[in-house]
């Protein structure tokens, strides 16, 4: 069955053309005669597939709509489509504009692209099943090291005023995990200190109930402090200028 499209009302800004099926292409780029369409789940691995090969039915105002959209000239060169599902690519002509062939493409794709997600999710659940042991262990294993006993005293009276607070108990529990968990990575499994505190932020904020805004409480009187409160701060503005950064790039 021939594809029939028209533009989108805002296909400048979306590259959206609209089919006679209710479903929509988007067209990603045209250049060099091939238009770049992404599969999306609107779409079955056939019915996509259909839709793809009806752009060659000589029926089909694709190739005059795309063509129209971009504004490029008539007497051009309509070489083809190039169809992306996540991440592989499939060139699809006039010649080699089969339903079956790119359905099987679609859908061998979408099982590689599953697959790996699920190997991924795997390991990610492993590597946080780890953090949350070692996190544990260094709670067993590691005394803050504190600059000296001064240091350390001043870390107690901040720990008391604070827990009268409301949350004030979590915000000292994050900030004795994040100094033991950072100690048991330095000292037990030679993680150089920047990544360290790298890790320790992020184990934290994963499995405590603290949040960024509690950790800096904790991070003001460690850096005071703690052994390493010195390479802490700078770890520290690094990171929130990072944070800055790139909240001021989505602007």
């Amino acid at each position: 069955m021939a594809t029939i499209v028209k533009a989108d009302e805002e296909f400048a800004k979306y590259r959206m053309f609209n089919t006679q099926d209710k479903h929509d292409i988007f067209v990603t780029d045209f250049d060099d005669g091939v238009a770049k369409i992404d599969f999306t789940d609107d779409y079955t691995p056939e019915s996509m597939a259909r839709v793809i090969a009806g752009c060659f039915d000589k029926n089909s105002n694709f190739k005059e709509s795309i063509f129209e959209a971009y504004d490029c000239p008539s007497d051009n060169c309509f070489r083809g489509i190039e169809l992306n599902v996540f991440g592989k690519q499939l060139l699809v002509t006039e010649k080699t504009a089969s339903v079956s062939e790119i359905s099987s493409f679609i859908r061998d794709s979408l099982e590689e692209f599953i697959t790996t997600l699920q190997d991924k999710v795997l390991q990610e659940l492993e590597r946080q099943k780890k953090v949350f042991e070692d996190m544990q262990e260094a709670f067993v294993s590691q005394n803050i090291q504190f600059r000296g006993a001064q240091a350390e005293q001043e870390w107690r009276g901040w720990s008391r005023y604070v827990f009268q607070e409301d949350e004030g108990e979590l915000i000292v529990f994050a900030g004795e995990a994040f100094a033991r968990y950072v100690q048991l990575l330095i000292l037990k499994r030679g993680v150089p200190e920047w990544s360290a505190f790298d890790e320790g932020y992020d184990a934290v904020m994963d499995h405590t109930h603290a949040n960024g805004a509690m950790l800096q409480r904790a991070f003001d009187m460690l850096i005071k402090c703690w052994k390493h409160g010195g390479r802490l701060s700078m770890w520290n503005d690094d990171r929130a200028k990072k944070e800055i950064d790139a909240l001021l790039n989505e602007f």
